[in-house]
């Protein structure tokens, strides 16, 4: 961790928010892929201690959503050349603010200045779209999940559902992210008034996982989102 970022930590820490702040703008003016995790991390606990530091946020949001807008769309090249969307960054900083309406709106007027782009980054809107009640909109970008059922199937034969503690989750990641595409569908489908279509596909997908365990884990999410996410939660405590 670079210096910067650690009188960062210290700083919210010690209680002094305002320093705290400073040096995490500081970082993220300079942002890459050496310090952007955990300035973004540290900026987001901040957010919930010290309200200036969300205003902050928004302001940056903003920023980024100007340069987008303009036809920026790379925040950093990371170090395999892979470059960060800045469309997602600020997809993340909505999320942090609880703003999903301003990713919507964004994605909307990306549409208009960069269709290309827009395209592109069509599945981090999604969400959002689905949220704001454009079904529409939604259905043009939205893909069948069903497809993914083979690989997820071939995984259960390798992976553990709950890894002993240490081991990265990766089927139950993969299955929390299909139902996930699931849970959009369904909606995006209902809100179309296309009921047939939407229990076809919710019995289509539990139907195709050959593992109980993941199924009866698949039911229980559609039931209650995020169940997947605070299952892992709890057996990895």
């Amino acid at each position: 961790m670079n210096p910067v970022a650690m009188d960062a930590i210290n700083a919210r820490q010690e209680g002094r928010y305002e320093e705290a702040l400073r040096l995490l703008q500081q970082q993220f003016d300079q942002v890459s892929a050496h310090n952007y995790f955990i300035t973004m991390s540290e900026w987001t606990q901040l957010a919930e201690e010290y309200p200036p530091a969300q205003a902050a946020l928004a302001a940056a949001r903003d920023e980024q959503a100007r340069r987008l807008l303009d036809g920026d769309a790379t925040l950093f090249v990371d170090r395999d050349a892979t470059a960060h969307s800045r469309f997602q960054t600020i997809v993340n900083i909505n999320e942090t603010l609880n703003d999903n309406q301003a990713t919507y709106a964004l994605f909307v007027q990306l549409l208009s200045a960069q269709p290309a782009l827009a395209r592109h980054e069509a599945f981090l809107a999604l969400p959002a779209v689905v949220e704001a009640g454009d079904f529409a909109l939604a259905e043009h970008y939205i893909g069948d999940p069903l497809p993914q059922l083979a690989e997820l199937n071939r995984l259960s034969h390798e992976l553990p559902l709950f890894p002993e503690r240490g081991k990265a989750p990766r089927l139950a990641a993969e299955l929390s992210n299909f139902m996930t595409d699931v849970i959009l569908r369904l909606t995006v489908l209902q809100g179309l008034g296309r009921e047939d279509e939407a229990e076809a596909l919710c019995r289509a997908a539990l139907a195709g996982l050959e593992s109980d365990d993941m199924r009866e884990l698949g039911l229980r999410e559609l039931t209650a989102p995020g169940t997947i996410i605070r299952t892992l939660a709890s057996a990895t405590k």
